[in-house]
């Protein structure tokens, strides 16, 4: 039972971790995590009175940028998670090795780790703190615009650390790739794992350009001038 368990990436990354301590199904705690930045923008835009104005009109794909990245970036964590365990676990046939001993070949070739991660977390924030982005809204809307500031700074922490996790991953396919393998050509097995993999994160580049174009329609610049019309005279 224990030579067909599936073997995750040595360490786990916190994404591993967070879904291991979910107590809901890992689908519903991302709708959950959705849920959570559209309503923080609308009670940010409610407690400004323009919830309204902000809902009706385009510029609302604009505020609702940050969170939508930030949550795409952890849905490709779990979106490309069973890819790469299966990835993982198709290499050990061909090591010829039992759980225990690829297991201790994993954590001694793997780049990524627990302190690299937070490492990438604070880098993420504090670039998210230095580098200044004017939004051009008015000063009184207090709450959208901490709403924005907010939104930035987590968009920038999932980005440094998704880049980290994924650059590390691809490393650790690499150092895989150079043990001394053992292929079958008549049972290319791994080969279908490999493939779902391909297959995974070109569906991903495709829905990063499908929230581009949805994120950017033309009208966006001008829409950017909306708020000041907000301003009472």
């Amino acid at each position: 039972m224990e030579e067909n368990a599936p073997i995750c990436v040595y360490p786990c990354t916190l994404f591993d971790d967070c879904l291991t301590r979910l107590r809901m199904p890992a689908s519903l705690g991302m709708l959950a995590v959705a849920a959570t930045g559209f309503f923080a923008l609308v009670g940010a835009a409610y407690l400004d009175g323009i919830v309204s104005r902000v809902l009706t009109t385009d510029f609302v794909r604009l505020l609702l940028l940050q969170p939508t990245v930030s949550w795409y970036i952890l849905l490709l964590q779990y979106f490309l998670r069973p890819s790469r365990v299966a990835v993982i676990d198709a290499f050990r046939p061909m090591i010829r090795m039992d759980v225990m001993e690829y297991k201790r070949l994993l954590a001694r070739l793997s780049p990524l780790t627990r302190r690299g991660e937070l490492i990438a977390l604070a880098i993420g924030l504090a670039v998210g703190v230095v580098v200044p982005f004017e939004w051009m809204i008015p000063e009184q809307y207090q709450w959208t615009n901490l709403f924005l500031t907010v939104s930035t700074w987590l968009l920038f922490v999932m980005v440094v650390w998704g880049v980290y996790s994924s650059l590390a991953v691809t490393q650790l396919f690499t150092r895989l790739h150079h043990q001394k393998l053992e292929i079958d050509l008549f049972h290319p097995t791994f080969v279908d794992a490999i493939a779902r993999r391909s297959l995974a994160i070109t569906m991903a580049y495709a829905g990063a350009l499908a929230l581009s174009v949805f994120f950017f329609p033309p009208q966006t610049f001008r829409n950017i001038f909306i708020f000041r019309s907000f301003t009472p005279s």
